[in-house]
Order: C-alpha cells, then sequence, then structure tokens
C-alpha cells in the first residue's frame, strides 16, 4: 500500500508488503500536527501495524510512552487534571467496553486518552490525577474505572474523583447539563430544571464518590471527593452541597451513604490576555 504524510512532515512511502522502516522529519514543527493517509491498501494484506516513534525510542516506547522534556515540563505540578484527555464534555460513551484503550488506533479521537496513559503518566511524574467521570458512565464502568486506577496508581498518590465537568454551563458542546437537568427532573428531585439538575449532580456524584470509596477500601483516604461549581455564582454549590447533606429529595435517594466530598473545586481560568501581557512587557519570550 501507500502512505501519504503532509502537514508537518510530508513523504510518501510505497511498501509491497512485510515490514519496513522510514525516517520522517518534521522540518518545521507546529500546531498543525501530521496528517497520515493510507491511499493505497491491498484488501489481502491491507497496510497495518503504523507507528510513528521518535529515534532512539523503537525497544522502548511500550514502556516509555512519553517523551523525556514532555515529562520534564510537568515535574512542578503536584495535580494534573485530565477533564481534556478524557474528552469530557459532551461525552457519549456509557460502557467500560467502549472507552480508548492503549490498543486504540488513535488517542486522539472523541474518547479521548485512555485511562492507562493517564495513570502512567501520573505515576511517571510524581503528580495525583484528577479525573472527571462521564455524565453518562453506568456504575459498572465507574467501578471499573476504580479498580483500575487502584491496581496501577502508584500507592503514594491520590485519585481526585469528579462528575463530569462543569455541570452548570449551558454552552451548547456541554450536553452534560442536559443530561443532569433531565435525569433530574424524571426522577422528581424538582420541577424547576436548574435546581433539579444540581441535585442530580449531588445524588451521581455522591454514588460514584460511594463506588471509589469501596474500591479502595482501607485505602479510601487517598479518594479527593470533587465538587464542582462556579466562581462567580456560588448558588451552583450551595444548591449542590446542600443536596448532599439529605438522604433523600421528594423520596428519591440522593445520598443515602452520608457520604461528604472532600473539596469543592470552583472555575477560573488563568491565562489569554494575561499571557500577551506578559509577553509584551518582556516578562516571558512566548
Amino acid at each position: 500500500g501507500t502512505i501519504n504524510l503532509s502537514r508537518d512532515a510530508n513523504g510518501l512511502f510505497n511498501q509491497q508488503g512485510g515490514s519496513n522502516n522510514y525516517s520522517v522529519s518534521l522540518l518545521n514543527p507546529s500546531s498543525n500536527g501530521i496528517l497520515l493517509n493510507v491511499t493505497q491498501s491491498d484488501p489481502n494484506d491491507r497496510v497495518r501495524n503504523i507507528r510513528l516513534i521518535m529515534p532512539g525510542f523503537n525497544g522502548i516506547y511500550n514502556e516509555q510512552p512519553f517523551y523525556p522534556p514532555f515529562i520534564d515540563g510537568l515535574r512542578n505540578f503536584s495535580v494534573l487534571r485530565f477533564m481534556g484527555w478524557g474528552a469530557t464534555n459532551g461525552a457519549l460513551i456509557y460502557n467500560w467496553r467502549q472507552r480508548a484503550t492503549p490498543s486504540s488506533a488513535s488517542q486522539t479521537h472523541g474518547l479521548g486518552v485512555a485511562y492507562e496513559y493517564s495513570i502512567n503518566l501520573s505515576n511517571e511524574v510524581g503528580a495525583d490525577p484528577w479525573f472527571t467521570i462521564p455524565h453518562n458512565a453506568t456504575d459498572d464502568y465507574v467501578l471499573q474505572f476504580a479498580r483500575l486506577t487502584k491496581q496501577t496508581l502508584n500507592s503514594s498518590r491520590k485519585v481526585y474523583v469528579e462528575y463530569s465537568n462543569e455541570l452548570w454551563n449551558g454552552i451548547p458542546t456541554f450536553t452534560q447539563i442536559d443530561h443532569v437537568q433531565e435525569r433530574g427532573l424524571a426522577l422528581g428531585l424538582d420541577s424547576n430544571p436548574t435546581k433539579a439538575g444540581r441535585y442530580y449532580t449531588a445524588k451521581r456524584s455522591a454514588e460514584i464518590f460511594k463506588i471509589f470509596e469501596d474500591e479502595f477500601g482501607s485505602e479510601k483516604y487517598r479518594v479527593v471527593k470533587i465538587i464542582g461549581g462556579h466562581w462567580s455564582d456560588d448558588d451552583v454549590l450551595i444548591d449542590i452541597i446542600d443536596a448532599l447533606k439529605n438522604s433523600t429529595i421528594n423520596g428519591v435517594p440522593v445520598n443515602p451513604f452520608g457520604i461528604n466530598a472532600t473539596a469543592i473545586a470552583i472555575s477560573p481560568y488563568v491565562g489569554n490576555g494575561i499571557g500577551e501581557d506578559l509577553v509584551s512587557e518582556g516578562v516571558v519570550s512566548t
């Protein structure tokens, strides 16, 4: 078959069968990435097992998948939040078998990066991972995730657990707010969609926290239970935390476990114009 590379790399490679190695140069790396197209493939001997590997890493990329400068750039951080890597916003995933794995064809599709890589990175950097559970995830999904984390995360590390991301945010791509409001209304937690969504957020958060704590057992102190709010609207957190105090609301179980959150997370962002100012003032070069 034939493979064509474009954007930050270029090359046309023809392979008649078997395996081979080719060298690829990135002359002007940018944020465009590398586009790889399979332009021809024999259906009886298809193009497969494509790997793009940094020179010198051929024999170790499975055990050491991260480029050392990338690791070094993260060592000053004590917690790594994997919301983006987990493709949390608008996630369509329900079941554990749907998730990305290290053997998936890509780590950049709609399922996000495999949790194994996130845990591996946390262990390598020496940081605590912060995971945002997909809003549609089943109890079994949460259990399998908790089990994987317990088994593979360094025992000296904690795990931060949060139900989805910004469940108060109504922008169109954040379909998770529709989910919690629909579930809250359907269960009869409240007749107001906003309140119902916040109460359901408390309910599902408590359920997720309980699954993680049960799986970690005597080490449940390692589970940091996060409730997400909004820095400019304290009613979000007030409603969720007040709901967590209740075993039931309108006869619906919310937190019969009496489980408490460890911490709250608000949502300020640092950057944008601040970064531009630092560059213009000569504090940093880029």
